[in-house]
C-alpha cells in the first residue's frame, strides 16, 4: 500500500478534521496533474463551510470562502488567460504567482489535516493575497474617486 494512502486512511480512521486526496497513488503523467490540481485546490480554498468540525475552523472556512469568491470573480472578469498572463507584466505578480503555484500544492499534498494545512500554507497566503489584490488594482479599470470640494 502506498505510504500516502496509509497516512490518509489512518488519520481518517482517527477522526478529526481530515481530508483525502484522490490519485495520490497514480504516478502517471495525468495522475500527477490531477493530484497537483486537487492539492492546489485544497491548499487555497479548503476547508469548505460544510467541512468545519469546530468553532475555531470557522474563521479558516470563511477566509477560504472569501478567497474562492474573489478568485472566481477575477477569473470571470479577466477570463482565465488574462488571470495568468497579467502576471508576466509585473515582477511582483510573477513572483507571487509562481511561488503560490509551486508551494501551495505541496502544502495541500503533505498535510491531511485542516489544522496542519493552515500552518503549512501560511507562507503561501501573503503571496497569493498579494497576487489577487495587485491583479485587481492593476488590471481592472477603476473609477477615480472625486476629491471633495471644500467650501
Amino acid at each position: 500500500m502506498n505510504e500516502v494512502l496509509f497516512i490518509q486512511n489512518s488519520q481518517k480512521n482517527q477522526g478529526g478534521s481530515v481530508y483525502v486526496l484522490s490519485n495520490v497513488d497514480d504516478f502517471s503523467f495525468w495522475g500527477i496533474i490531477k493530484t497537483y490540481f486537487s492539492s492546489l485546490t485544497v491548499a487555497l480554498f479548503r476547508p469548505y463551510i460544510w467541512e468545519i468540525p469546530n468553532l475555531i475552523a470557522t474563521a479558516n472556512a470563511l477566509e477560504s470562502l472569501l478567497v474562492f469568491i474573489f478568485t472566481f470573480y477575477l477569473l470571470i472578469k479577466l477570463k482565465i488567460t488574462g488571470f495568468f498572463s497579467a502576471a508576466f507584466k509585473n515582477r511582483i505578480l510573477t513572483f507571487s504567482l509562481i511561488f503560490t503555484l509551486l508551494l501551495a500544492p505541496l502544502a495541500g499534498l503533505v498535510s491531511f489535516n485542516f489544522g496542519t494545512l493552515v500552518r503549512y500554507k501560511a507562507p503561501v497566503v501573503p503571496f497569493y493575497y498579494t497576487y489577487l489584490i495587485l491583479l485587481y488594482y492593476t488590471v481592472l479599470p477603476h473609477k477615480k474617486v472625486k476629491e471633495k470640494e471644500q467650501y
